[in-house]
């Protein structure tokens, strides 16, 4: 089963772009909310663009949830299947061809932290296992910038080194590197630590990632067929983008 952590298909962060820019960490928080509405809006056209108007806006919302659960657990190849009370259309989504892909993101760095190399990008949340420091470089010499306590939870945007070391996101700012051997895993949603002060710094960064093709397949009440793909990646924010 293909179980990547905390997807979404339609709301995900688009990180500022440009290269080694920097700027203040409230500023860069505030910009990675605006471009996350402007990618929404961009990716809910595409959806509206699918179903035309063969779904109502409510159908659609819940439509988009159900994207989320298909790119979350389905193999290639198994469809939902989702039909509207109220127009008595229904919608199949089919996830194909999932494959790993080299990416590059904009990713914004809490200034002096290293920018990782061959990194495998992961977008899951951790929970620390016993507490911790965060460290400008993926190494045990590297300099502390941070603190984590037990019972932590993060965001990891990535892994380097072998996926020995794992790199916290706070408010879409990478503020340093961890150990993976004090970090597992998990489902919750409430990462609460700090963020940095200072300045950030934003570079593009390559790594793998895993893509998928949603297919996603609208039939009217009056039996009109209409099917469309969409190519999309998980990204280091831990959503689904086009």
């Amino acid at each position: 089963m293909f179980k990547p952590l905390r997807l979404g298909v339609v709301v995900f962060l688009a990180i500022l772009s440009g290269c080694q820019t920097k700027q203040n960490i409230n500023e860069a928080w505030e910009q990675v909310k605006t471009d996350a509405q402007q990618a929404y809006q961009d990716s809910k056209e595409w959806f509206n663009e699918v179903y035309a108007d063969a779904f109502s806006e409510d159908d659609k919302k819940e439509i988009r949830k159900e994207g989320k659960t298909v790119l979350e657990t389905n193999v290639d190849g198994e469809g939902k299947e989702w039909t509207s009370e109220q127009t008595g259309a229904t919608v199949t989504m089919t996830p194909l061809n999932t494959r790993v892909e080299q990416k590059t993101y904009d990713l914004i760095f809490a200034e002096n932290v290293q920018f990782p190399k061959d990194i495998q990008f992961l977008g899951a949340l951790y929970t620390v296992t016993q507490n911790t420091n965060v460290r400008t470089s993926p190494k045990t010499t590297g300099r502390v910038t941070a603190w984590l306590r037990e019972g932590d939870v993060f965001r990891a945007v990535g892994a380097v080194q072998d996926e020995e070391w794992i790199l916290v996101e706070r408010y879409g700012v990478i503020i340093g590197y961890v150990n993976k051997s004090l970090v597992v895993t998990t489902d919750e949603n409430n990462a609460d630590i700090g963020a940095a002060e200072g300045k950030t710094v934003t570079q593009k960064i390559s790594g793998n990632t895993t893509c998928r093709t949603l297919e996603v397949e609208v039939v009217s009440k009056e039996g009109a067929r209409e099917k469309k793909n969409a190519n999309v990646c998980f990204r280091p924010d831990g959503e689904w983008g086009f």
